[in-house]
C-alpha cells in the first residue's frame, strides 16, 4: 500500500511539474484533456484513483509520452546503473553530463550564424531589451509569437482553444525554423514554455545564441500587470507561488543559455544596452 501511494505522488509531482514546465494552468489542462480540475488537483496531490485511461488523456493534452508520468522502471543492468548514478547528481551537475553527452554523440559545431534568442518568462524585459538591442546592432527583430500568428492565420488563444498544447507546439516549431531559416543575423524572442519542449528547443541551441533574461517572480507579475493585463491581480499570492515554482520548474533549462541577463534591478534602457554587449562580438 505505501509503495501505490509513493507512485500515485510520485506521477501527481510530475504532472504538476510538466504543467509549469509548459506554462498551463489546471484549467486549460481540464478543457483539453476532459477531465475535472477536482479531479485533476487530486492527481496533483497524489490523492486519485488512477487509470491508464485518465493518464492517456492527460499525457495527450501535456503534449507528453505516457512514460514520462509512469515509469515502469523497465530497464537492463546498464540502464539500471546510469540510472542510480543520475540520481545521486545535482541539477548543475546533471546539466554538465547532458553537455558532455551531447558533445560525444554530435560532435558537429553549432551553426548558430550570426542568430541570438532570447528565453525566459513573461515579465523578464525580453522585448524592451531585445528591441533596443536588435536597432543598436542594424539587425532584424523577430518574436516567435507574432511568426505563429501570422503563419496560423488565427490568434495564440485560438490556437490554444481549437488544439490545445499539441497545436501550439506544432505551430511554435514551424514559425521558429521559418526565422532560423530565412535569417541568418537576426534577434529572436521566444515564449516562455519554449524550453519544455525538447525537439524545438534543441533546434533553437544548436541554431542560436542564447540569452536567458531573467527576473524575480515579484518582478514578472508586477511587468506583466503594467502590461494591462491583471488577471494576477485578483489571485496575487497564488500567482506569485505559481510563478516561483514555474521558475523553479525551468531553471535548469533555462540555466543551459550561452549568456544570463539578469534585469531584476536595472531599466529596460540599460537592459538593452548590456544585451547589446552581451551579443555584439556574436552579430559581428
Amino acid at each position: 500500500m505505501e509503495r501505490m501511494d509513493n507512485w500515485l505522488r510520485e506521477i501527481g509531482r510530475r504532472v504538476r511539474s510538466l504543467r509549469a514546465q509548459r506554462g498551463v494552468s489546471r484549467k486549460h489542462l481540464s478543457a483539453h484533456s476532459q477531465i475535472s480540475e477536482r479531479y485533476l488537483a487530486q492527481v496533483e496531490s497524489g490523492q486519485a484513483n488512477l487509470s491508464f485511461a485518465m493518464l492517456y488523456k492527460i499525457s495527450k493534452a501535456l503534449d507528453v509520452e505516457l512514460l514520462a508520468l509512469v515509469d515502469l522502471n523497465i530497464h537492463g543492468p546498464v540502464d539500471s546503473q546510469l540510472r542510480s548514478m543520475i540520481n545521486t547528481l545535482e541539477d548543475a551537475q546533471k546539466q554538465q553530463l547532458v553537455e558532455h553527452i551531447e558533445h560525444v554523440i554530435a560532435p558537429t559545431r553549432r551553426q548558430t550564424d550570426q542568430r541570438v534568442a532570447l528565453i525566459g518568462m513573461r515579465g523578464a524585459g525580453k522585448t524592451t531589451a531585445a528591441t533596443i538591442a536588435s536597432e543598436k546592432l542594424g539587425a532584424p527583430f523577430f518574436r516567435v509569437s507574432d511568426r505563429i500568428t501570422e503563419l496560423a492565420g488565427m490568434s495564440l488563444a485560438e490556437i490554444m482553444d481549437l488544439g490545445g498544447q499539441n497545436a501550439y507546439r506544432r505551430w511554435e516549431q514551424t514559425a521558429l525554423q521559418d526565422i532560423i531559416d530565412n535569417n541568418t543575423r537576426c534577434v529572436i524572442e521566444t515564449g516562455g514554455s519554449v524550453v519544455a519542449e525538447p525537439r524545438t528547443f534543441s533546434v533553437l541551441r544548436e541554431r542560436c545564441k542564447l540569452v536567458w533574461v531573467q527576473a524575480q517572480p515579484e518582478q514578472h507579475m508586477n511587468r506583466v500587470m503594467a502590461q494591462g493585463d491583471m488577471r494576477p491581480f485578483d489571485h496575487h499570492q497564488q500567482t506569485l507561488d505559481d510563478l516561483t515554482h514555474m521558475l523553479h520548474e525551468r531553471e535548469s533549462l533555462y540555466s543551459t543559455a550561452d549568456y544570463k541577463l539578469d534585469t531584476s534591478v536595472i531599466d529596460a534602457k540599460t537592459a538593452g544596452a548590456a544585451l547589446y554587449d552581451l551579443i555584439k562580438d556574436d552579430m559581428q
